[in-house]
This record gives structure tokens, C-alpha cells and sequence, in this order.
């Protein structure tokens, strides 16, 4: 069956300040969705709502049934990890930490996750680093890693905050070819991206432009346009053109 996640955001305020109103989405299963918008536009926000991780005014649902019960079909790898750099794991042992999600009980890792978690570390093309300390890997290495956590989790959903920005060019060849990997599975991906490059070139099927409302929501050549941009972005997308061109 495809996977409907459907939100209805009416409002989300943080310490008093609305930071989301008057969103209302809902998305299939085999999309890769990409979310762009100024910096504070609430694009983070709207992910942990996504997630069940933030209260709001309104209702989540995951083919058809409150989100709050189906949190283990979702998995989200957030901008900034609490995963410490002096956790004593390895990376695969990271990565194995998503096989908790998918029982009701904690419970040792068997052979096949193992192998499991092993294969997806080197179809990240990270397989070398199984046995290193996570605390030892770059931030892009530790975002590899714990993106491989999410995959072996065999979510539904993937909601990615900004998974590309401490990855290398070699590394976004391997996440790109993840992400299409998922959503040909029928997956529903949602990446936060300020990379307006990515976003038109990268098999994003459907863009939402946030700034603390919707903005617009369509494909790349709908909401990528300068005008449309502007209108979210104003003085930044400026700013943001003459950094590309650097």
C-alpha cells in the first residue's frame, strides 16, 4: 500500500513565537521531496512535526492513523545530532542503533542486521570505516553513518535535515544514489536542502518553498524561479547568488 503522511499544521509556536501556520500536506510513498526556504523560515520545524518530535495546533496522520502511534515507520536524521563525539561506538555500531526501531524490545543485534549494517556502509561507500570510532570520523564521515542508522531502521519515511552539508562531493554521489534507491522502493523521502543546485538537478520530483507559511509547493520549475524565490528569500536570495558564483 502507497504511504500517505498527511499534516495539518494550524500553528506551531516556539517560546511564544509562531514559527509555522496554515500548512496543510500530504504526500505518497516513492517521492523525493525537497524543502528550501530562508534561514528561521521554519523548515526544521516542520520536519519534527513530521517526526511526532514537535506540538502543534492541528493533526498528523500516517495512512490514515495518528502519527503518535507509528513513530518506528519514520526516520529522521536531524541537522545536529546529540549522538556525542565521545560516545564509545564504532560506526557500525552506530548504524546497528537503527535496528532498534524496528522491534518493541531492545535487544543484541543478530548476525543477518550485521551483515545488513555492514552492506549499507559500503553502499555509502564508508564500508572501510566499520570498525573506526565514530568520534574519529569527519562530519561528513558521521553523516554517512548515521544516515546509514536511518536505512538500516527500514523506515517508511525518511526526513533528512540538511544531509548534505558536511559531505564531500564523493559523498553526495553515494547519498544521491541512496535517496533514489529508496524512493524507487516506494519510500517517501523529504530532504531540508539550501542547496538551491541540488534541488533542480538533483530527481526532486516535488519542491516546498517555506518561509513560516507555504510558499509554494510544486515541481522544481514551478518553484524554483527567480520571482518565486524572491518572494521568500528577498535581499538573502542576492546574497545567496553571489556566494554560488564564489
Amino acid at each position: 500500500m502507497t504511504t500517505i503522511l498527511a499534516v495539518d499544521i494550524r500553528s506551531v509556536k516556539l517560546e511564544d513565537r509562531e514559527v509555522l501556520c496554515g500548512i496543510n500536506l500530504s504526500f505518497s510513498g516513492g517521492q523525493l521531496v525537497g524543502i528550501v526556504g530562508p534561514n528561521g523560515g521554519g523548515k526544521t520545524t516542520l520536519l519534527h512535526c513530521l517526526a511526532g518530535l514537535t506540538s502543534f495546533s492541528g493533526i498528523a496522520t500516517l495512512d490514515g492513523k495518528p502519527l503518535r502511534y507509528q513513530r518506528r515507520r519514520i526516520a529522521l536524521l536531524q541537522q545536529n545530532p546529540e549522538l556525542g563525539l565521545h560516545v564509545p561506538l564504532t560506526a557500525l555500531e552506530v548504524v546497528l542503533l537503527g535496528s532498534l526501531c524496528r522491534g518493541r524490545w531492545i535487544r543484541r543485534p543478530g548476525r543477518g542486521e550485521r551483515r545488513r549494517a555492514l552492506a549499507i556502509l559500503e553502499q555509502l561507500g564508508i564500508g572501510g570505516l566499520a570498525s573506526h570510532a565514530f568520534s574519529s570520523l569527519s562530519g561528513g564521515e558521521q553523516a554517512m553513518t548515521l544516515l546509514g542508522r536511518c536505512l538500516l531502521s527500514g523506515a517508511d519515511v525518511y526526513l533528512l535535515d540538511e544531509p548534505y552539508s558536511h559531505v564531500d562531493a564523493r559523498g553526495e554521489r553515494a547519498m544521491h544514489r541512496v535517496l533514489g534507491d529508496l524512493v524507487e522502493a516506494g519510500k517517501l523521502v523529504i530532504v531540508v536542502d539550501h542547496h538551491l543546485q541540488h534541488l533542480s538537478a538533483e530527481g526532486y520530483g516535488r519542491i516546498l518553498l517555506i518561509r513560516n507559511w507555504l510558499v509554494a509547493d510544486g515541481p522544481p520549475q514551478k518553484v524554483l524561479r527567480p520571482d518565486v524565490l524572491e518572494s521568500a528569500y528577498g535581499n538573502e536570495l542576492r546574497t545567496m547568488a553571489l556566494g554560488a558564483r564564489r
